[in-house]
C-alpha cells in the first residue's frame, strides 16, 4: 500500500507546480509615549485658533487669533503665574544638573561632527561598496533560485527517477510520524522538499566569489557607532530629566503636565515677542494675561528655552 506522504509527493511531481511560501516577520514598534517635549511642540496650536485661507486662495501664513481657554489652556492670571514661577524655581528651572546634561549632548554632537568632517567621505565610500556587494549577492541568489526551480520543474516533468527515489525515501522516513500528527516530522519532510528548489551551498559560494567579500569595517565606523550610542543615551538622559522636572513642576504649580507644558510655551512665546522690537503687535493673550506677564517680566525672562 502506497503511503499518503508518498502519494502527496508524487502528486506534487506530476502536477509540476511548486509554490514557495516565504514567512515575513513584521516588526512593529510600539508608539513612543508623548513626552514633555512633544507637549511643548503642540502647545502653540492647541493654545490658539488660526485664521484659515479662503477656499481657492493660498493666502499668507495663518494669523494667531484670539486665545481660547479650556480645561487644557489655562489663562495666565497673576495668581496662576505666581504658582507657576514658584514651582519653576523650586524644581530647579534651568538647573546646573540640566546644564550638565545639555553640555554632554553638545560634547558628543561636536565629537561626532568632527569625526564625520574628517572621515565622512571614507565611511560613505565603504558603505556604498557594501551596498553594491549586497545588491550583487541578492541578484546572484535570485538567479540561482530561478535556475534551481527550473531544474526541479524539468525533473518533475520527466519524473526523474533519482528525484522520485529521494522523495520516496523522505516519505518512508517520516510517513509514520506524520500519520500520528507529528508536526516536526511533517515540517522536516516539507523542508526536504523545498531544499530541492533552493540554491545549494555551492551556489551561494559561487555567488559570493563572483561579488567579492565585504570590506572590513573602518576604525572610524566603530567610533561613529559608539558616538551614536552615546548621543542617544545623552539625549535620553536629558529627556528623562525634563520629563521628571516637568511632572514635579506641574504638580507643584497645581496643573497637570499638559497644562503646565502649554503654559510654559506661552510664557516663552511672550518673552520672545517682548524681546523682538520689530514685531509691533502680539495676539493670543488676554488683557489680564498681558498685565500679569508684564508685572512678572523678570520671572518671564528667566524661563530658559
Amino acid at each position: 500500500m502506497t503511503s499518503p506522504l508518498l502519494l502527496s509527493l508524487r502528486n506534487a511531481l506530476c502536477g509540476c507546480s511548486v509554490v514557495l511560501a516565504c514567512a515575513i516577520a513584521l516588526a512593529t514598534a510600539a508608539p513612543a509615549q508623548a513626552g514633555f517635549g512633544d507637549l511643548v511642540k503642540k502647545a502653540k496650536d492647541k493654545a490658539t485658533k488660526k485664521e484659515e485661507p479662503k477656499e481657492g486662495e493660498e493666502g499668507p501664513p495663518a494669523i494667531v487669533d484670539d486665545i481660547v481657554f479650556d480645561s487644557v489652556v489655562l489663562e495666565l492670571t497673576d495668581q496662576r503665574l505666581g504658582k507657576f514661577f514658584s514651582a519653576y524655581k523650586k524644581a530647579g528651572g534651568a538647573s546646573a544638573a540640566r546644564e550638565d546634561l545639555v553640555a554632554k549632548v553638545t560634547q558628543v554632537e561636536t565629537e561626532r561632527n568632527n569625526l564625520l568632517d574628517k572621515h565622512g567621505e571614507k565611511i560613505q565610500d565603504i558603505q556604498r561598496k557594501r551596498d553594491d556587494i549586497e545588491g550583487c549577492r541578492e541578484n546572484g541568489y535570485k538567479q540561482a533560485e530561478e535556475r534551481r526551480a527550473k531544474e526541479y520543474a524539468d525533473k518533475a516533468v520527466t519524473m526523474d527517477p533519482a528525484l522520485l527515489q529521494k522523495f520516496a525515501r523522505i516519505a518512508q522516513e517520516n510517513n509514520a510520524a506524520v500519520a500520528r500528527g507529528d508536526t516536526t516530522a511533517a515540517n522536516r519532510a516539507n523542508a526536504a522538499l523545498i531544499a530541492e528548489m533552493l540554491p545549494t551551498r555551492e551556489d551561494s559560494l559561487a555567488v559570493q566569489k563572483k561579488c567579492g567579500p565585504f570590506p572590513p569595517p573602518l576604525p572610524a565606523e566603530g567610533t561613529l557607532a559608539k558616538l551614536d550610542k552615546d548621543l542617544a543615551s545623552a539625549n535620553g538622559n536629558l529627556r528623562a530629566y525634563d520629563d521628571k522636572a516637568a511632572k514635579d513642576q506641574a504638580q507643584e504649580s497645581g496643573m497637570n503636565v499638559e497644562q503646565y507644558a502649554i503654559a510654559l510655551e506661552r510664557i516663552r512665546n511672550y518673552r520672545a515677542w517682548r524681546g523682538n522690537k520689530v514685531q509691533k503687535s502680539m495676539r493670543g493673550y488676554s488683557d489680564e494675561e498681558v498685565a500679569a506677564l508684564e508685572k512678572r517680566l523678570a520671572e518671564v525672562n528667566a524661563t530658559a528655552q
